[in-house]
Order: C-alpha cells, then sequence, then structure tokens
C-alpha cells in the first residue's frame, strides 16, 4: 500500500475511482440477485407461505455469498493492476494508481457485505418491515461518522474506505439477526456449508491469482498496456476456473444454476 500524504485533491479522486470500482461487483451482484428475490419473497409473503419465504431468502443469500466472496478476493488483489489499466493516463499517474488501489483495498473487503446488505434490505421490504433497515442505517450514520473521524487522520483516504467497509459489516451482522429473529430458520446448516465451501474456494482461487500476478512479470512486460492486460485476463481466467473447480469438488450446490444457465429443461419422458 502507498506509504505518505497525498494531496487532498488526490485524496478526493482515489476515494471517488476507488469506488467506482467497487460499485461494479455491487450492481452486477447484489442489486441482480436482490431484484429477483423481492418479487419471490414479496409473492409467497402476501399468501402467507412462511416456509417458501425463508427457503428464497436463504437461497438469495447463499447466492449472493457465493459470488460476493471470490469478487471481493479477486477485487483486493487486481487492484492496482486494474487501477492502472482502466484509469493511468494522462494527469492520472502512478501516484494516483497508488492511491486509488490502496482505497480499493479497503473497500474490496467489503464487497461481500455490501452485497448481503443489499439483498437483505429488500427481504426486509418484501416482508413489509420497511422501518427496521431505515433505523439500522440510521445508526450506521453515526457508526460510519465516528469512525471516519477516528481514521481519516492516521490513514487519510484509505480510512474513510475502511470506514465504510466496518460500518458495511456492521450493518449486515444487525440486519441479519434482525431478520432472522423476524423470519427464524433462514441462517441453517446449508447457509453455514455455503459460507465454508465457498470460502475455502475463494481462497484457492486467491492463491491462484496471487501467483498468476506474481510470476506474470517474468514472462510478460507488465510495464506496457498489453502485457498488464494479458496478465490480469490470465490471472483473472486461473482464478475464476480454480475457485469453480474447487466449488465442484466440495459439492457447492449455488454452482449447479450457473453451469446449468440458459440451458432448456430436458423433456420429461
Amino acid at each position: 500500500l502507498p506509504r505518505g500524504r497525498i494531496k487532498p485533491e488526490g485524496a478526493a479522486v482515489s476515494r471517488y475511482y476507488g469506488n467506482r470500482l467497487m460499485q461494479f461487483p455491487l450492481a452486477l451482484i447484489g442489486i441482480a440477485i436482490a431484484t429477483v428475490a423481492l418479487v419471490a419473497v414479496a409473492e409467497h409473503h402476501a399468501r402467507g407461505q412462511l416456509d417458501a419465504v425463508r427457503r428464497e431468502v436463504g437461497g438469495a443469500l447463499r447466492m449472493a455469498m457465493f459470488l460476493g466472496i471470490p469478487a471481493s478476493v479477486g477485487l483486493v488483489l487486481i487492484r492496482t493492476d486494474l487501477v492502472r489499466l482502466i484509469f493511468e493516463r494522462g494527469a492520472f499517474g502512478p501516484e494516483s494508481t497508488l492511491g486509488s488501489a490502496g482505497v480499493l483495498f479497503y473497500y474490496g473487503f467489503g464487497v461481500w457485505a455490501f452485497v448481503l446488505t443489499t439483498i437483505m434490505v429488500r427481504c426486509f421490504q418484501a416482508v413489509k418491515e420497511v422501518r427496521t433497515p431505515v433505523k439500522v442505517a440510521v445508526a450506521m450514520v453515526a457508526l460510519n461518522l465516528g469512525l471516519n473521524l477516528a481514521l481519516i487522520g492516521p490513514m487519510q483516504e484509505r480510512g474513510l474506505a475502511l470506514a465504510t467497509t466496518l460500518t458495511g459489516v456492521t450493518q449486515l451482522a444487525l440486519l441479519l439477526a434482525l431478520l432472522q429473529r423476524r423470519l427464524g430458520g433462514f441462517i441453517d446448516r446449508g447457509f453455514i456449508l455455503c459460507l465454508v465451501r465457498t470460502g475455502a474456494a475463494a481462497a484457492v482461487m486467491g492463491a491462484s491469482v496471487w501467483t498468476t500476478l506474481g510470476l506474470a512479470p517474468r514472462y510478460l512486460d507488465t510495464s506496457h498496456t498489453p502485457g498488464g492486460l494479458t496478465a490480469l485476463v490470465l490471472a483473472l481466467l486461473v482464478g475464476v476456473g480454480s475457485f469453480v473447480a474447487v466449488a465442484w469438488l466440495v459439492k457447492t450446490e449455488e454452482l449447479k444454476p450457473l453451469l446449468t444457465f440458459g440451458r432448456k429443461p430436458s423433456p420429461r419422458p
């Protein structure tokens, strides 16, 4: 991570671009799953089908973990290469790259929590509990402000990113506890198994990506865009491949819908 102090205008730029990159997996995973889950949960809740509500909520959260955890790991590991390839040109020089990558490092650890929180809020709305997430959000504003004031001095703009991540994890924990008390049953054995299996697959993926990026400069000129892009794409392919392989080996149930996505169901005899 970059050391030393960055000018205020540089700090603002670093935080802005780091936040933009963090928003991409959040929108791609969190909002997509939350939109689908909202409809299904609302329909079952309107019919009084509580077991189906639990099943839909649990399924949405497990799929979010399965996609969100590796997204967090990947974003943390490729942060510098990603920022350099997308933004480093003109006035956006190496110092700006290091600043944005430093911010993205701390945002990246919270991507999985932000994804799950998006789904949790939609689930509360679907079961007609609108006030609960609002009350939690108000409390989190106070927590985030306190963390910002405590961390901005020693860590500058990276402290703001860390404060956001810590607040996001806290918010998720509160929402999970409150919805579990409201519905009960969706944090079950399947939920824990998904967390453990996904964590194992993400750990192997992280090691694969880290090794690939470390070896790439020996064979590619990563200081220029073509070589850097090749190294990044290769690392992503190796990472995704290793994650899927481990998830398949440990029989992670959330992998099957992704592998069969788009296929027509076979006709029944």
